[in-house]
């Protein structure tokens, strides 16, 4: 049996379906506003759900809703604000890394679900160096990650950000990774000012809580229902996909840039040169465009 790397069932269900699997809740006035980052695979999203799972703005941090309803079936639910709630709930979802279905518009989706684009308070597109990530995926996917998917799935973000920056305006940020080699907390900083959640946003926040994010001390067990836990970890609580995809990054105890990859393989100079014949060329204008936009 072919191993399924990220533990799909095998079977995708549509936009549509996916959309039905979020439970919003039915008065508008109690959705909280909802902060996204997508990028494809491998981009650094988990660690920046750490960081939102420790941010005193943040009510709930949610890990790959769309691929829990688009793998497994899984339901969101959306809880209406509370009295003592702060509004505001941030969502990450990747793209890929196989399938032609996991390449989707996770805001459509969530405005086909009933969230008015008012309630959308952010919208943070994201890529790294198609050379590092592509590493990472290399552990992951059988035979390797396929180039000119992963070209497509780079392209599709760039196309997305164009997109709904015409209809968010600010509110849809271009963010690469590598631009944390300017720091961590500064970069982040100005990222979380576009989607209002840079005003109480400290470098402390930059060092992961395990009681927020539902593991203890050793950064290797779920304790999702215990009082405290703001994660909504999805897929990831597979004892298996947690310890293989998210354990790694939260072993760091903090967001950190690395510029390679914890399991960065050998890639040859040959595979390394068609990385970026197919994806260097996009890569390197929206790291410009981005460093224009938040002004690097």
């Amino acid at each position: 049996m072919e191993k399924r790397p990220f533990f799909e069932t095998g079977h995708f269900r549509s936009p549509e379906e996916v959309a039905r699997l979020f439970k919003i809740p039915e008065n508008p006035n109690l959705i909280p506003n909802i902060v996204v980052f997508v990028s494809p695979a491998r981009s650094g999203s988990t660690a920046l759900l750490a960081v939102m799972a420790g941010h005193p703005g943040v009510d709930k941090a949610y890990f790959q809703p769309w691929k829990f309803g688009l793998r497994h079936g899984g339901e969101t639910i959306v809880d209406p604000v509370g009295p003592n709630d702060k509004g505001v709930v941030f969502m990450k979802e990747t793209l890929g890394p196989i399938d032609e279905a996991e390449i989707f518009d996770p805001i459509n989706i969530l405005m086909k679900a009933g969230v008015p684009i008012n309630k959308i308070g952010g919208v943070i597109f994201g890529l790294r160096n198609p050379v590092n990530a592509i590493a990472s995926l290399d552990h992951y996917v059988p035979g390797g990650q396929n180039l000119e998917y992963y070209a497509r799935m780079q392209r599709y973000i760039i196309d997305l950000y164009a997109k709904h920056r015409q209809l968010m305006g600010n509110k849809a940020v271009p963010f690469v990774f590598d631009l944390l080699e300017e720091g961590e907390f500064n970069v982040l900083k100005r990222v979380l000012d576009r989607v209002g959640l840079g005003e109480t946003f400290q470098e402390s926040h930059l060092i992961f809580d395990p009681r927020a994010l539902g593991v203890d001390n050793e950064w290797n067990l779920i304790i999702p229902s215990s009082e405290g836990v703001k994660v909504r970890w999805g897929e990831a609580l597979n004892p298996t996909y947690f310890h293989e995809a998210v354990y790694p990054t939260l072993r760091q105890g903090r967001f950190r840039y690395v510029g390679g990859t914890h399991k960065k393989p050998n890639i040859s100079l040959e595979r390394e040169k068609e990385i970026l014949s197919l994806c260097g060329d996009d890569y390197y204008n929206f790291l410009d465009l981005a460093k224009g936009d938040l002004g690097f």
